[in-house]
């Protein structure tokens, strides 16, 4: 029986006082166990160090990373710092590691890089089995607008370069490149105005042919790995004969946020990549007689095209590790754009391709993918591995012109088996794909020309 209360007092008995401190000290230590559960541990970094360097410099390792000395990460952070290093084209493999600091609670940081070689090479060699003709490819958007790294349909390619180290921030490259059948150089910039800013810049010639092109990419940094990029490419082309004299050229413009977690550019097992933008295109071909010898007078265009076209584009890629070996991706892109379609109406080209003609366009593919690495040598002096890769992708694209009451809708199941072999030096791969084409290709046969 408890003891009563004394009526004269409006104070609890001393029993009822000590379980109302215990339920509070309880209840104290939960809520900080709680607010410890949702706060991650932070790790004061009191310097940073980076070793392997041979050519790169610390500013552009320690810039790339987002890191400063004196500041708290947690660990997640310090691993998304070591994967933006291990994008950068010269760094083959990167990695980190925590040692005490000169006073309690601190650390020091050591981030080790392993880069590639200044001499680079790459050679892709792909074959290609489908059910229709090579000069035949239904796609509705331009080729500029579907570059990517996931993009089944780049033909072979042998690049072969130099780099060149200049100062603590820049790079300079030169390489002969098959894609562009000539020579190509590029500068790139980091740690533009202190703001951890890239810009990138570059200028092709064509040997053997009358080419030159030039590209420009600046990315500015929003937070952590998200950033805002503006990309611009051009390129053109003169042919002459001895009647005729033509010109090609094509300029594409985009704006897009970015957004990479990915733990390699090029054999990515963890993180995504998305990007989201608005984009660009547009080509003009000019084709007109020489003018002849007795006659100075400047001879009138017979032929001229010109194609635009406006589109918003969505991609995503995400990268699942499985074990050491083996990790799985999926993703997709989706786009929706305008084009417009104009030739000259008396020419005899008139009849194979539209004239003065919209298209609304749509266009989406899924892809999902296998990645495994077959040999990587023990000793990890020596940087090459031997890697296979397999890809399943779906792609579905539907117009619809203003002038035209028939409309195209087409699609295309790939299949695609690799294997790249990647060291110091470059990459070589090798790749078989299959291609079955689905819907009405005979219909998109007749715009074919236009629309690539």
């Amino acid at each position: 029986m408890n003891p009563p209360i004394d009526p004269r007092s409006n104070r609890p008995h001393k029993t009822t006082r000590i379980r109302v401190v215990v339920a509070l000290v309880v209840l104290a230590v939960l809520t900080g166990i709680t607010a410890e559960a949702e706060e991650p541990n932070t790790l004061f970094i009191e310097t940073i160090t980076v070793t392997g360097l041979r050519n790169v410099s610390r500013e552009v390792v320690v810039s790339e990373s987002l890191l400063r000395e004196g500041e708290s990460y947690t660990e997640e952070q310090l691993r998304q710092a070591v994967f933006r290093i291990n994008r950068l084209p010269f760094v083959l493999e990167t990695s980190f590691s925590l040692r005490k600091g000169t006073k309690r609670g601190t650390h020091k940081l050591v981030i080790e890089v392993k880069e590639t070689l200044r001499f680079f090479f790459g050679l892709e060699m792909p074959m290609v089995i489908t059910d229709l003709p090579f000069s035949i490819e239904p796609e509705l958007i331009q080729p500029p607008l579907r570059r990517s790294e996931f993009d089944e349909d780049a033909e072979g390619l042998l690049l072969a370069g130099y780099r060149f180290f200049i100062g603590s921030r820049g790079v300079l490259f030169a390489a002969l490149d098959t894609t562009t059948e000539g020579i190509e150089v590029g500068y790139t910039q980091y740690d533009l105005f202190g703001a951890n800013a890239f810009l990138n810049v570059g200028i092709s010639h064509g040997i053997g042919n009358d080419s030159w092109g030039s590209d420009l990419e600046f990315g500015l940094p929003v937070k952590g790995n998200h950033s805002l990029r503006l990309l611009w490419s051009g390129r053109q082309q003169d042919w002459t004969s001895q009647s005729s004299r033509s010109r090609d050229w094509e300029r594409h413009l985009a704006f897009r946020w970015h957004s990479d977690t990915r733990n390699d550019i090029l054999f990515a097992t963890r993180g995504a990549l998305i990007t989201a933008g608005i984009e660009y295109f547009d080509s003009r071909y000019r084709f007109r007689d020489l003018p002849h010898e007795f006659n100075d007078a400047q001879p009138e265009i017979r032929f001229q095209r010109d194609e635009d076209l406006l589109a918003a584009v969505f991609t995503a890629q995400k990268f699942h590790q499985i074990n050491s070996r083996s990790s799985w991706s999926f993703g997709g892109r989706a786009a929706v754009g305008r084009a417009h379609y104009w030739v000259t109406e008396d020419s005899w080209w008139s009849q194979y391709l539209p004239n003065d003609v919209n298209q609304q366009i749509f266009e989406a593919d899924a892809n999902i993918g296998y990645l495994h690495t077959l040999w990587r040598p023990a000793a990890s002096r020596q940087l090459n591995d031997l890697r296979w890769r397999t890809n399943l992708s779906l792609y579905g694209g539907h117009s619809q012109y203003d002038k035209f009451t028939t409309n195209d809708s087409i699609g295309r199941l790939s299949l695609t088996t690799s294997l790249a072999w990647r060291s110091r030096w470059g990459v070589l791969r090798f790749a078989v794909s299959y291609r079955k084409f689905l819907g009405d290709t005979d219909g998109h046969r007749e715009w074919s020309g236009a629309l690539r």
